[in-house]
């Protein structure tokens, strides 16, 4: 059998790819730990969480970003960055990345299971993912990591 969609050659023989179940994402080992209960937080104002001169990010690039800049010192003395719409570039990219893989994960699927985790984050009666009263929201999306510090800054 040649290869083709699906397969791969190794050594002269062809093997069939993988493909992973449609309509679940991650391992059940995954589901199982994503599914435990958040530890308690204290549901102080940000200003008393987050010490003097400290800035919290949601994105990866976006804290290499902060780290890797020293002007931050100077910065405001508390800052939160989040990106509430990153959902759909990243559902694109993780799309991208599964297809890539040989799967059939659509952008549109992805995009309903990240918008689905974030609904149950933001309400789930325990430790819930919301935004604290005093938190100044700055609009980051669509920007880089070196413009979201600069609109930081």
């Amino acid at each position: 059998m040649p290869p083709g969609r699906g397969s791969f050659r190794l050594r002269g023989q062809t093997s069939i790819a993988p493909r992973m179940p449609t309509g679940t994402i991650g391992t059940p080992a995954l589901r199982a730990a994503s599914s435990a209960p958040p530890r308690n937080s204290p549901s102080r104002p940000s200003r008393e969480r987050v010490p003097s001169g400290k800035i919290v990010t949601q994105s990866p690039a976006s804290r290499w970003s902060v780290i890797s800049r020293r002007a931050l010192r100077s910065a405001a003395p508390r800052l939160t960055s989040t990106a509430p719409h990153s959902r759909i570039t990243k559902a694109s990219q993780r799309a991208s990345a599964r297809l890539s893989r040989a799967t059939k994960a659509t952008c549109r699927f992805v995009e309903a299971a990240l918008r689905r985790r974030d609904e149950l984050d933001s309400t789930r009666a325990d430790s819930p993912l919301v935004r604290a009263d005093d938190a100044e929201l700055v609009e980051t999306d669509g920007a880089t990591a070196e413009q979201v510090v600069d609109r930081l800054l």
